[in-house]
């Protein structure tokens, strides 16, 4: 029923209380939304400590990995969400939301044709390369800076790279440096994530006995 009661015109995010729940709404709706529109492109990995652990990076949430999406689908327009402080004094920061105008990729980017899972008949475009830059409009707030060739209000992303620790189990993490933009999409959110956001509308979503939070 989620495709149904999202209006794509109004923004609405679907507020839920785990990450699973929040992952799974995010990939049926850009499944569903984004259709043959989809671009897909994925973290580049290196350092891996201990390397064997490198495989288990694909099954990994943004939330496991400092915010970084290891496999990321997209499409013009989509609704995302900030997972890093990047400039906080112009509005760029951890939370801040908005819609994909633009992606950049690098001039030797090649692009394969895929199933979007497998077996699925819709086809999405996968990048070999990590954007080098995604335009950003802002949903509710607008950029304090001025950016050449970037419509006014909006703001480039570029890619981050650092190291970081991996959430794999609760008892068993390991390291890797990631190579990413740091956004996630942003159907749904958990509500931790929209802690002292001011949104027009929300939806609640599937949520666990006893977990709560407050809305004003």
């Amino acid at each position: 029923q989620i495709p149904q009661i999202f209006n794509f015109n109004t923004y609405a995010p679907i507020i839920v209380s785990t990450n699973h729940t929040r992952d799974s709404i995010n990939k049926k709706l850009i499944q569903k939304m984004g259709g043959s529109n989809i671009i897909r492109f994925q973290a580049n990995i290196s350092n891996c400590k201990p390397a064997a652990s490198r495989k288990l990076l694909q099954y990994m949430r943004d939330d496991q990995c400092g915010g970084f999406p290891i496999l990321m689908d997209v499409f013009y327009d989509m609704p995302v969400i900030v997972n890093h402080n990047i400039a906080v004094d112009i509005g760029i920061a951890n939370g801040t939301l908005g819609r994909i105008k633009s992606i950049q990729f690098p001039e030797d980017t090649i692009y394969i044709n895929e199933p979007y899972v497998h077996g699925s008949t819709i086809i999405v475009k996968r990048a070999s390369n990590v954007p080098e830059l995604v335009i950003i409009e802002p949903l509710f707030t607008k950029c304090l800076a001025e950016f050449d060739n970037i419509p006014n209000g909006s703001f480039p992303l570029s890619f981050s790279q650092q190291r970081v620790q991996v959430q794999c189990t609760k008892h068993f993490r390991f390291s890797a440096t990631i190579k990413q933009i740091p956004f996630s999409p942003a159907f749904g959110l958990t509500a931790f994530k929209v802690q002292s956001l001011t949104l027009g509308c929300i939806i609640i979503g599937e949520w666990d006995n006893g977990t709560g939070f407050s809305a004003f």
